[in-house]
């Protein structure tokens, strides 16, 4: 032992009136009786965390069983909309779909539709003349018991918060799968919104169609005056992720 820590505990045990080796066994005990509260209050500590954390699992357990219960309520109501309440309300194959009045309206019309109609198994877009714009689009939307047509919306790309809206349909199209099998007619055609819907649909399917996929820009460059001057540089860079 050090001399000096020799004599620092002969000092402690005379202050304390006992033997130097009273003194020692002291101050092991006493060392030994802190580090097990130490101890005991790490394992503590580590119990709180173990139950907080427990806690929180069983709460987010709680929290997807929740989400599931509902997700599958969800499920059943579209199933219902598409099983019973399309087919009741829509007696005729061909229904035409209403626009909303607004270029976002007639966006968000549409997507969700596109999300509530399983029975969608294509897609066609054309362009035609505008009323405050110089295109407009049109959407067929054809099932296997339905065809839905959309011949009355002021939705173009010739400006860039309208090309947005455009883009966010088709990008919800590209997530449902129908983008693979979406087509477009190649060339301008004719207003049909003021004709019957039967007639209208067998007016538009008059016309020369091909798929989106791979000819995307083609197909955007029908909304302006001139298609062979668009470039693909004047429209943002989402679009490539869908071409």
């Amino acid at each position: 032992m050090p001399s000096h820590l020799k004599e620092e505990l002969h000092k402690k045990s005379s202050l304390n009136g006992r033997s130097l080796n009273a003194e020692i066994v002291s101050r092991l005990e006493k060392s030994v009786d802190e580090e097990a509260n130490k101890i005991e209050h790490v394992n503590i500590d580590l119990l709180e965390q173990l139950q907080a954390a427990l806690d929180q699992r069983q709460a987010l357990g709680n929290q997807v069983h929740t989400m599931q219960e509902r997700l599958g309520g969800l499920s059943i109501l579209l199933s219902n909309l598409n099983h019973h309440v399309i087919p009741a309300l829509c007696q005729a194959k061909n229904t035409r779909l209403g626009s909303a009045g607004t270029t976002y309206g007639d966006k968000d019309r549409l997507c969700a539709f596109v999300n509530g109609f399983f029975g969608a198994s294509g897609i066609v877009f054309y362009i035609r003349d505008g009323h405050s714009n110089h295109s407009a689009l049109t959407v067929l939307l054809k099932g296997d018991t339905n065809n839905f047509l959309a011949d009355a919306t002021s939705m173009t790309v010739e400006r860039l918060p309208r090309e947005r809206e455009v883009l966010e349909l088709f990008q919800e199209l590209d997530e449902r799968g129908l983008l693979d099998v979406a087509e477009f007619a190649t060339t301008r055609v004719k207003q049909t919104r003021d004709l019957p819907v039967e007639q209208a649909i067998e007016e538009l399917e008059q016309y020369k169609t091909k798929p989106v996929r791979s000819n995307i820009y083609e197909f955007l460059s029908l909304f302006f005056s001139e298609p062979d001057k668009v470039k693909s540089k004047w429209f943002v860079e989402e679009w490539k992720k869908l071409n």
